[in-house]
């Protein structure tokens, strides 16, 4: 009875002991996110927490982004990658809510929030010759004719033109010799989202005037 009764202790010790990890734990997350509450109210920059697990508003993305590293960073902080079917692009504040995009919502993030900052950027695709799966990454300028590359929000600085390629050879499983690319500017890349919207919204106005 003895043997039974201090198993009862220790047992009822280590569940009382349980409740209060499990206490001061979400004592610390209250207190986290309150102190992230606070530093976004006094317009402080947003600390680990927020960018993990609150809510950066692409304005203050913006505003404490020193560089296309800071937007890099910002973008992988806040977005998830989300496979696509087919060819799809959308407007990268949309993508910002949503949280989640494919390579091009990725790059088209960082070009816009890098335009924002004052920081010059475009978007690259890159396809191997003869597949139909290609790769959109952001790119802009350094010193000395080097450049910056972000795929899904990581930050890479190369030297030439020809390293970008070897770079996304390795990404595509290909010989960097087997690439085709192309350019986008802000323009290109919004004005295909724009027609993309509207041959959406096209398809959706026919199908409710349908009468099947």
């Amino acid at each position: 009875m003895k043997a039974q009764s201090y198993r009862m202790q220790m047992t009822g010790s280590r569940i009382r002991g349980g409740y209060r990890a499990v206490l001061v734990l979400a004592l610390n997350i209250l207190t986290l996110c309150f102190l992230s509450s606070t530093s976004a109210a006094e317009g402080r920059a947003p600390g680990w927490f927020r960018r993990h697990f609150g809510d950066v508003r692409w304005e203050e993305a913006v505003q404490n982004s020193r560089s296309p590293k800071d937007v890099c960073g910002f973008t992988a902080d806040r977005l998830r990658y989300s496979a696509e079917s087919g060819d799809v692009w959308s407007d990268p504040a949309e993508i910002w809510n949503r949280r989640s995009g494919d390579c091009e919502d990725y790059a088209a993030v960082v070009m816009d929030m890098c335009r924002e900052a004052g920081f010059e950027a475009w978007v690259e695709v890159y396809f191997p010759r003869g597949r139909g799966e290609g790769h959109a990454v952001a790119v802009g300028p350094l010193p000395e004719g080097r450049y910056w590359v972000s795929s899904f929000g990581k930050y890479e600085t190369v030297s030439s033109r020809e390293e970008i390629s070897r770079l996304m050879a390795g990404i595509l499983w290909c010989d960097a010799g087997d690439l085709w690319s192309a350019r986008m500017s802000y323009e290109s890349v919004h004005g295909k989202i724009a027609r993309q919207q509207q041959a959406r919204l096209s398809r959706m106005a026919a199908a409710a005037s349908s009468p099947f």
